[in-house]
């Protein structure tokens, strides 16, 4: 099956441990998820998904970015 490039996309998530050091990063809509051993359960990311997360919106406005709908030749939105 194809996937057309305007509608696909990719994401990351990354954790380093170090000692008791936990670093994780985190772009696109992938979780980290933290199963502690009393059981438990702690997301470690947000998603970065601009529809979904007002905050990453604004975090990219007020960088200097754009943020709106994508429509390629009259077609659906984006």
């Amino acid at each position: 099956m194809a996937i057309s490039g305007e509608v696909s996309g990719t994401t990351a998530t990354l954790v380093v441990i170090n000692g008791f050091t936990v670093t994780v990063e985190s772009v696109g809509d992938s979780r980290c998820i933290l199963d502690t051993q009393g059981g438990e359960v702690q997301l470690l990311t947000v998603d970065n998904c601009l529809e979904k997360n007002a905050e990453e919106r604004e975090r990219v406005s007020a960088s200097g970015g754009e943020v709106g709908r994508l429509n390629l030749f009259g077609g659906q939105e984006f």
